[in-house]
């Protein structure tokens, strides 16, 4: 084989390659204008915007409706009939005999336990506080410097 042909057929090939280079591009480059507007279309972005906030006020008007419903399940639920041992009914803002005295039983705890029998006597001594620079304002000022003119 001769050195010129080698090299001419090497030539030829990489031409082959260029061309089908070429042409991958230009079909690459006419795909993303295909897929790609080249104006901006404000008009599906205007629309695109309020379909998004409307979606947003619905989901907040849903989970007010849900809130209320659960309200609503939840007082269902204290306002059944509430009876007594001794199976009579209360009604609602009534504090029974029984619940009244409970209250009373541990009130007289608490206050039984918390305080012993003290001197009731009160002692009030006034205490001279020492000098303490923390809370001195002559040394929190800033000293004005001398001006030499």
């Amino acid at each position: 084989m001769n050195m010129l042909s080698f090299t001419d057929a090497v030539q030829d090939e990489a031409r082959q390659v260029v061309v089908v280079m070429e042409e991958t591009a230009e079909k690459a480059s006419e795909a993303i204008a295909a897929t790609t507007p080249n104006t901006m279309d404000w008009s599906s972005m205007l629309w695109t915007a309020l379909i998004c906030i409307c979606a947003v006020f619905f989901v907040l008007v849903l989970l007010i409706f849900v809130m209320k419903l659960f309200g609503v399940v939840f007082t269902q639920h204290e306002k059944k009939e509430k009876t007594t041992t001794s199976g009579q009914k209360i009604e609602s803002g009534q504090i029974h005999e029984e619940e009244i005295a409970a209250i009373a039983t541990a009130l007289r705890m608490f206050n039984g336990e918390l305080h012993d029998r003290e001197s009731e006597v009160l002692t009030i001594l006034n205490i001279k506080r020492a000098y303490s620079p923390w809370n001195s304002k002559i040394h929190g000022l800033t000293q004005l410097p001398d001006r030499k003119f």
